[in-house]
């Protein structure tokens, strides 16, 4: 497992994550990880939303106009 530094951390920005720590429970380190990880979690889904709206998008260009309007009269997606 890997160990960072943060320094210059604002006073206003200690005493949340301080205070958030207190009332989950846990420690400030774990508050500190706790809120990395869910950072990093919504990153990979933004990603992954940015990934199947382009595939969205290149579908649509493929599929014939025409198609496209007899499956929504369908009620198709």
């Amino acid at each position: 497992m890997g160990n960072i530094t943060v320094r210059n951390v604002p006073d206003h920005v200690h005493k949340l994550l301080k205070r958030k720590a207190g009332a989950s429970r846990r420690s400030l380190n774990q508050e500190i990880l706790k809120a990395l990880e869910l950072w990093a979690s919504a990153e990979d889904e933004r990603e992954l939303l940015d990934e199947v709206r382009a595939l969205r998008q290149r579908v649509t260009m493929l599929v014939d106009d025409d198609l496209l309007a007899s499956y929504r009269k369908e009620g198709r997606p």
